[in-house]
């Protein structure tokens, strides 16, 4: 298992500058979705982080996070999506559980331990 943590895309071609900027854009969209960038790990191929609070979720934090995590040798995330406290998001992840429709890019699996309603995977 490998924990992942902030490191500022060491691996990306390029000047400091972008480096810098790309960091930042991370960190911004981490913060956003409520995924402490020191709390992934990557285990087999597949990075795993938890949503602690969110209020907000788009596309391009999910890209980013996903970029971030394949950067770092995963082929895919695990997001465990936490409690969900909005009656209509629990409601459009438990229709996307049933139909199989993807959210955002990932499929939404039920949650297999207590510490979460939904596990989101992203490839």
């Amino acid at each position: 298992m490998v924990k992942v943590g902030n490191s500022g895309f060491e691996g990306v071609a390029g000047n400091t500058k972008e480096i810098v900027k790309s960091d930042k854009l991370l960190t911004e969209a981490a913060e956003r979705l409520g995924i402490d960038l020191d709390n992934i790990y990557i285990n087999d191929g597949i990075a795993r982080t938890e949503i602690k609070i969110t209020s907000k979720i788009n596309n391009s934090d999910i890209k980013l996070l996903i970029n971030y995590v394949k950067s770092k040798g995963a082929q895919k995330i695990e997001v465990n999506a936490g409690y969900i406290a909005n009656e209509k998001l629990m409601k459009f992840l438990d229709m996307r559980v049933a139909d199989g429709k993807p959210f955002m890019g990932g499929k939404v699996m039920l949650g297999k331990s207590k510490k979460t309603d939904f596990t989101i995977i992203y490839e």
